[in-house]
């Protein structure tokens, strides 16, 4: 269900540094993942390989509605968020 909601203090600059926060807690989870990757036939393998695709699939979610409300990548708004973490 996708209802419509009119903010009126949550605005888009708030919106977009929200969600680069949000991008870049799971880039830094995705990172995770991949360091500690699981190779292929390992028992935990399956788990990996899911915690992985969902955590990839969210934040390529959050990077379609960021780029939507016209975010771009900007160094200086990725400093203020890693300055802020």
């Amino acid at each position: 269900m996708s209802e419509k909601y009119d903010f009126k203090i949550f605005n888009n600059a708030l919106k977009k540094e929200f969600l680069l926060n949000q991008i870049f807690e799971l880039e830094v989870q995705l990172f995770g993942l991949h360091v500690r990757e699981v190779p292929d036939g390992h028992p935990e393998y399956v788990d990996w390989k899911y915690a992985f695709d969902e955590c990839y699939k969210q934040l390529m979610l959050l990077r379609s509605k960021y780029e939507e409300l016209g975010g771009d990548y900007d160094i200086q708004e990725i400093r203020n968020v890693i300055n802020n973490s």
